[in-house]
């Protein structure tokens, strides 16, 4: 079985890339081509993942013809169109009517069943599959794990020109980009080298030496206590 897709629509792609903008702070245009492809990928990721078709576009899926209820790859489809016979050795042609027969569930899954396959060992069903029209009405939950596949490869910036994601300080402060790709309450935005997160702040060794000590023998020992067989001075 092989599923081919008409690419996402750009209006979707658009819309990713400003919320995508939006997590990131970035005001400028600069990037917007590079944030494109990500949230097309993303998207893509999103798909394969869930194992449905999120944003409602024209598709065709190849199966054998046979007899049996055969369950589509696509989901959720909403229509179907007419069935092209495709046999091995001649030209393709479509199937009379009443030869294909169509069935659907309630989570929108398609099975196909061929009752007058003629000289066609596959078929080629045309359809249209989508959860969702556009990008306003996918689901939140769907949509922000699009935006954060689309924000995960550039997590790693560092802005105030400490890194290479930010080529200068005018570029860091008009994108802010994120330091970490999470961080505990729901904080974004770079902070300043050596400033961390209230409740998170680096221990100090210099201040807090590690209890314990090695003698000449390599042997540990706690701090203020002599090694088994030390003699007193």
């Amino acid at each position: 079985m092989t599923v081919q897709m008409v690419p996402v629509g750009q209006a979707v792609i658009d819309a990713a890339v400003v919320d995508a903008k939006a997590w990131l702070r970035i005001g400028t245009t600069s990037d917007d081509a590079a944030l494109g492809g990500l949230a097309a990928s993303a998207i893509a990721h999103a798909e394969d993942f869930c194992g449905q078709i999120l944003f409602a576009r024209a598709g065709t899926e190849t199966l054998t013809a046979c007899d049996e209820w055969t369950r589509m790859v696509a989901t959720p489809v909403r229509s179907v169109g007419q069935v092209v016979g495709l046999p091995a050795e001649s030209a393709s042609f479509t199937l009379p009517a009443g030869a294909a027969h169509f069935d659907y569930d309630g989570s929108g899954d398609a099975f196909v069943r061929v009752s007058q396959p003629g000289s066609a060992g596959r078929i080629q069903v045309p359809f249209v599959a989508g959860l969702a029209d556009d990008w306003a009405s996918c689901p939140d939950a769907l949509r922000q794990g699009i935006v954060r596949l689309i924000c995960r490869p550039l997590s790693s910036w560092r802005c105030g020109g400490h890194g290479a994601g930010c080529a200068s300080h005018e570029r860091a402060s008009g994108c802010a980009c994120l330091c970490r790709s999470a961080r505990p309450g729901g904080q974004r935005g770079a902070l300043p080298l050596g400033q961390h997160p209230a409740g998170h702040r680096r221990r100090d060794r210099s201040r807090f030496p590690r209890p314990f000590r090695t003698d000449r023998a390599g042997r540990r020992c706690h701090r203020g206590t002599r090694p088994a067989g030390a003699v007193a001075a």
